[in-house]
């Protein structure tokens, strides 16, 4: 039973760790307020030109009378939205900065808050380990509703004690087969990412940069497979992508480069100076 039990909870935890790596703290839900992002920078749908976006939560309508430019329908309640002011400094920066505002219908947006990067943030880029790593899950996945693309991954959770709408309560012997799981998940997680032999492609033939986004389709839907390989090799050292990070046109667009070995094929390290 506890070899099923690792086999389940291993090969999820391996296909989990490729598909995020982010923690959230402090998630405020609201469930009867839409929320408004204003921002008036290099965007998609505005062409650079700035505007007032709607985002419209699962399950909700998009409200009557509204004044938003774009309305962007969410399949999730957890919402990840990055910009980044680059080349800007001093008062020009902070011009840029005031132009974002983030906030419900129900508010102004005028009282907008910014949280300067501390020692202690309340946001981490890494995703926890043993048994907070599945606890973590556990608790975002009770948050979302269940969505086509995830059946398969949300049928294997099953095997771990994790459920929508079930308490997830491992007994001892559960506990100890996740954090088996977690660290063997991680580990293999880990090696497809930085591996000599990974699927990555070379920028160069002759040199070691190869791209770390190797996706083809933003929506990672192939129309002959899923790309759950291309997305294991870029989401445990990165997160997020957009329509300019896989454009093949010449000028426009851009690629993401990494390197992990040197030119004798040692791994890079940090103590040292390349």
């Amino acid at each position: 039973m506890k070899t099923f039990q690792f086999s389940i909870a291993f090969f999820t935890a391996l296909i989990l760790f490729g598909c995020s790596n982010s923690k959230i703290e402090n998630q405020d839900n609201q469930a009867n307020e839409k929320l408004v992002i204003r921002y008036e920078c290099n965007g998609y749908l505005d062409q650079g030109q700035g505007g007032k976006y709607l985002l419209i939560g699962p399950d909700s309508e998009v409200p009557a009378g509204h004044d938003a430019d774009y309305v962007i329908m969410s399949t999730s309640n957890l919402v990840f939205f990055g910009t980044r002011i680059i080349g800007l400094d001093g008062e020009a920066y902070e011009n840029a900065l005031k132009k974002h505002r983030v906030y419900r219908t129900t508010e102004s947006g005028e009282d907008q808050k910014f949280i300067a990067a501390t020692e202690n943030p309340a946001w981490m880029g890494n995703q926890p380990h043993g048994l907070e790593y599945w606890e973590d899950l556990n608790r975002v996945l009770q948050n979302e509703p269940v969505v086509d693309r995830n059946r398969f991954i949300l049928t294997q959770l099953r095997g771990t004690g994790i459920e929508k709408g079930s308490e997830f309560s491992p007994d001892e012997l559960q506990k100890e087969v996740l954090n088996e799981a977690e660290e063997m998940g991680n580990a293999i997680a880990m090696v497809h990412t930085f591996s000599r032999e990974s699927s990555k492609e070379k920028h160069w033939p002759d040199r070691n940069w190869l791209y770390i986004l190797n996706m083809e389709y933003l929506d990672h839907i192939h129309p002959n497979y899923y790309e759950v390989q291309e997305i294991a090799s870029y989401t445990y050292e990165a997160i997020t992508t957009s329509r300019g990070m896989v454009l093949n046109n010449v000028g426009s667009g851009s690629k993401y480069l990494g390197a992990y070995i040197d030119s004798e094929g040692n791994w890079l390290d940090g103590k040292n100076t390349y």
